[in-house]
């Protein structure tokens, strides 16, 4: 931007003014006196609409009025009484309130963005996608950054779900849907690792959603997970814990019949 001359377009209750200042010093002194103007601009700008409405209230209160019938002079009082009010809101109203002041941006913004230094670790749930920068995982899909999975078992991926983790079945995952998941949310990769490798090891992932609904195990053991580690996140849904022993006698039965 031109360093010799300031110019802002304003439009007022539909009326364009263009604010121009010339530089008679420094830079700082023409923005300074710049932003006078404008402010000038709008404040004349506000005046001349209040004092055009006042206007049209005093010629509208000159007009005469007919007497009521019965009523005689009662239409001069009614036009003194207009005259009246149309004083009194030019009293109350008719002076245009001065504009705050406005802040200039031009000297910052030609000192382009300060330098961030952080020294605190970067956290959990951003991702690298160059060295040195970070974006959430949703935000590193969108730019192109490679897919943010993990093959935890065959058949299941361990995927970031915001600031969490969940377990997504790869044969149910397809351009529509791309973020279907079995439904536990775990607070760290850690921990979703830890459970699939213990607890789901045992069942065969790479089988379709119907052949997986199917087996009398599958079921249990995925509620049993969701419903736990949904207690486990927070106090409040300790509500919860009904589900979980649901589930555990659901398995405890299942492993009684199999037994048998």
């Amino acid at each position: 931007m031109s360093n010799d001359f300031r110019e802002t377009k304003l439009r007022i209750f539909g009326v364009e003014r263009i604010v121009r200042t010339e530089r008679a010093g420094s830079v700082k002194q023409l923005e300074a006196a710049h932003m006078k103007a404008v402010k000038a601009a709008i404040d004349n700008g506000r005046q001349a609409k209040l004092d055009a409405e006042y206007a049209d209230m005093v010629s509208a209160a000159q007009e005469p009025v007919a007497d009521r019938e019965g009523f005689p002079g009662s239409g001069e009082r009614s036009r003194r009484r207009a005259l009246e009010n149309a004083e009194m809101w030019h009293h109350t109203y008719g002076t245009a309130k001065p504009v705050k002041a406005i802040s200039s941006a031009y000297v910052g913004a030609r000192k382009g963005f300060p330098k961030a230094s952080c020294g605190k670790p970067i956290p959990e749930y951003l991702v690298e996608i160059a060295p040195g920068h970070y974006a959430t995982a949703e935000a590193a899909q969108s730019l192109g950054a490679e897919e943010l999975s993990d093959e935890v078992l065959p058949g299941l991926e361990l995927r970031r779900y915001g600031k969490k983790w969940v377990l997504c079945h790869v044969l149910s995952v397809t351009e529509e849907r791309p973020n279907v998941h079995l439904g536990p949310v775990f607070k760290t990769r850690e921990r979703a690792r830890e459970v699939a490798l213990t607890e789901m090891v045992h069942l065969d992932w790479t089988r379709s959603m119907e052949e997986l609904m199917a087996d009398p195990a599958a079921g249990p053991t995925v509620r049993l997970i969701k419903w736990r580690e949904f207690v486990a996140a927070s106090k409040r849904n300790d509500w919860a814990e009904d589900k979980v022993r649901e589930a555990e006698a659901e398995l405890a039965a299942l492993a009684h019949t199999l037994a048998a």
